[in-house]
């Protein structure tokens, strides 16, 4: 891991743009730029001079392709912020003139013009991401260039933390994972957790970027004494709104049947037993 801290300032056309009134305003009231705390730490962080205060009222500008999921995420951030406004825009203006966000993909145009306006270069690694936020004077764009809609997702967590400051700093984050399998097995014995328990779980997964959940708790009869056995219809629906809030949050459900103690891998009813089994939480 790699901390860096440097500067970058407005490009050229919000220099020229901005009143020699505005620029002095905005130095005068320009406090120390303090590294951000977030977990987990991003690769590397390169801090600018100046701060965005999101205020009341955010442009929002999501480029095509980018699923509602994140979009609602974004918004909820912002309003939980105390963003009392969010107006949606198709691309930013030549001079900023207010607070606005960007989201999407690096290889979407309004994402790419957004990043070289902070000077920024697009993270290209697997679920890797980018945000980078420039300070105006009249107020600053924060953009969140994911490479792909997983790295996207990954941003938004990152931005849920920044978004609590009163201030974002102008800064630089690229961040991307060291392992490409993150997460959890629930697969202990004993009582199993409830499903609300693994709500709660899934959403956690998302904060810190994990990227997979493993369901085989060892005291689920129908994944381990009584594996042979269909689900109950309840069950079944109640593990599929599971598998679809994974999803939601980015990450990988995968279901681990433990037949151990009585499976005959020679037998050919057990393999249809166990191909019904997963057949089942396919569909």
């Amino acid at each position: 891991m790699t901390r860096q801290i440097g500067k970058f300032g407005l490009v050229p056309s919000l220099m020229v743009a901005a009143s020699l009134a505005g620029l002095a305003s905005a130095s005068a009231s320009a406090g120390p730029v303090t590294m951000p705390a977030l977990f987990p730490t991003p690769t590397s962080i390169e801090l600018g001079s100046g701060t965005i205060a999101l205020g009341r009222s955010v442009s929002l500008i999501a480029a095509p392709g980018v699923d509602a999921d994140t979009i609602a995420l974004i918004r909820s951030i912002l309003t939980t912020s105390g963003v009392e406004t969010i107006t949606t825009a198709r691309r930013l203006p030549s001079v900023i003139d207010g607070t606005y966000v960007v989201l999407g993909t690096a290889v979407a145009p309004i994402v790419r013009d957004a990043l070289a306006r902070g000077r920024a270069v697009a993270d290209d690694h697997a679920e890797g991401y980018t945000i980078a936020s420039l300070a105006s004077a009249s107020g600053g764009v924060v953009t969140l260039a994911g490479h792909d809609a997983d790295g996207l997702f990954h941003a938004a967590q990152t931005f849920r933390q920044l978004a609590r400051r009163s201030a974002i700093p102008a800064m630089v984050i690229q961040d991307h994972p060291a392992m490409p399998i993150r997460g959890t097995i629930e697969g202990f014995y004993g009582a199993p957790w409830s499903m609300a328990d693994r709500t709660r779980h899934l959403d956690f997964l998302a904060t810190v970027k994990a990227n997979t959940y493993v369901y085989s708790p060892k005291d689920d009869p129908y994944a381990r004494d009584r594996w042979r056995e269909a689900y109950p219809a309840a069950t079944l629906k109640a593990l599929g709104t599971l598998a679809t809030t994974a999803r939601r949050n980015h990450v990988d459900f995968v279901y681990a049947v433990s037949p151990g103690p009585s499976v005959c891998f020679s037998d050919p009813a057990d393999v249809q037993a166990l191909e019904r089994k997963f057949d089942a939480m396919r569909s």
